[in-house]
């Protein structure tokens, strides 16, 4: 038999009829359809356990005492001798339940069926408890503070995940070398986060699943814990916004390759005209290369765009020694300083701009080399605004591993 038909036949509600089941009062079969769906079949007798339920819950009797009931009737004594004190106790319309109930103790035999027989009639016209049939009104509170909750936060986090539309975003996968760097799946997933969290606040809370007393206080618990977490999440997303303005995408995503072949191919191609001035135009025999292209994307705070160029040939003693002619005596066509040669470590590194100096194509050549190793490297900045010209020198030497 199937819920609404149980429903009809004992008049109690679809509520009222699962927290029987959740308490143990009655166990009729459940199987799961192919949807997940659980699908509850009752037997008479089941049907009749319901009644009989009804029939104690409309006189008074406990879900507990109901309990104990079913799982020792040897206990029925007791059980009725407390019923009869706890309605002594309460005003006389109850004085009728009281004389049934007496009755019952005065057979030989007392069993569920016995106390029912004597309290159907008296019972009949009466409603099971209203906790039986109506959430808590602790329960109400949740069903409506939650959703409300998740709603208020789709709605404080509609600014940031309207951000991610922006052409900034759009623009993610479209440079020459993508690079993603761990933060920026990092951000790019901590929006999942708040919404996930939202959407579970304002689904997850639904009149119609009934869980028991125990799990409904880890759900509560739980459901506090998550909104903290929401909270935090999503004040911290919203603070976001402006640093991501104010630092730029260089903190997301840059433009970056170590693949030789993509030697002096470059997003911006201001860049690769200014820096082509200082970098081979090609390449000589060498024992091994590294190579290293560094895009900063211009279109929130840097115009022209931050572009770094490493580049490190280990070369035979006749192109070493080539390099090192050609690039000790090296001037860039806008420069009005002479080179300035600095040791550091193994290294000779040679400067081509003053630290101040203004440079009307914004990049900074540094080149390096080691007689040890028979080896060179060449340092690129592009796009240093900030100082129209070469970042401070003691900045540049300790920022690489030499």
């Amino acid at each position: 038999m199937k819920i609404k038909d149980v429903i009809t036949e004992t008049g109690l509600t679809d509520r009222a009829i699962r927290l029987y089941i959740e308490n143990g009062l009655v166990s009729p079969s459940c199987n799961e359809n192919y949807a997940g769906r659980k699908n509850i079949d009752f037997t008479q007798d089941d049907v009749e356990t319901l009644k009989n339920i009804a029939t104690l819950r409309k006189a008074g009797f406990s879900i507990a005492q109901i309990k104990e009931l079913f799982s020792d009737i040897t206990k029925a004594p007791d059980i009725v001798s407390n019923m009869i004190g706890e309605l002594s106790e309460k005003v006389k319309s109850d004085s009728e339940t009281v004389e049934r109930l007496k009755l019952v103790l005065e057979k030989e035999k007392i069993d569920v069926t016995t106390i029912c027989n004597a309290l159907n009639n008296f019972t009949a016209d009466k409603s099971v408890p209203a906790e039986d049939t109506e959430p808590s009104l602790v329960n109400r509170i949740l069903r409506i503070a939650f959703p409300a909750f998740g709603i208020l936060m789709i709605i404080y986090n509609l600014p940031f995940l309207i951000s991610f539309l922006s052409p900034e975003f759009r623009d993610l996968s479209t440079y020459l070398y993508p690079k993603y760097e761990s933060f920026t799946f990092i951000f790019l997933l901590i929006p999942v986060i708040p919404i996930a969290l939202s959407l579970h606040f304002i689904f997850s809370y639904n009149r119609k699943k009934y869980i028991n007393k125990k799990a409904k206080k880890i759900k509560a618990v739980t459901s506090v814990i998550l909104a903290v977490i929401l909270l935090i999440c999503s004040v911290g997303l919203n603070m976001m916004i402006p640093a991501l303005h104010f630092y730029g995408e260089e903190a997301l995503i840059v433009s970056k390759t170590t693949d030789i072949d993509n030697y002096m191919i470059f997003d911006d191609k201001k860049a690769e005209e200014a820096l082509a001035e200082f970098l081979p135009e090609s390449l000589p025999e060498y024992e091994s290369a590294e190579y290293s292209y560094f895009y900063k994307d211009p279109k929130i705070s840097h115009e022209p765009p931050r572009t770094i160029v490493y580049l490190e040939l280990w070369l035979n003693d006749a192109d070493y020694e080539q390099f090192i002619k050609q690039y000790k005596t090296f001037k860039p066509t806008d420069s009005v300083t002479e080179p300035e040669t600095q040791k550091f470590a193994d290294w000779s590194i040679v400067f081509y701009r003053d630290e101040h100096e203004h440079a009307p194509s914004n990049y900074t050549p540094v080149f390096a080399y080691n007689d040890f190793y028979k080896c060179v490297r060449f340092i690129c900045h592009y796009g240093q605004t900030s100082l129209k010209g070469a970042p401070r020198k003691d900045n540049l030497v300790s920022s690489y591993d030499w």
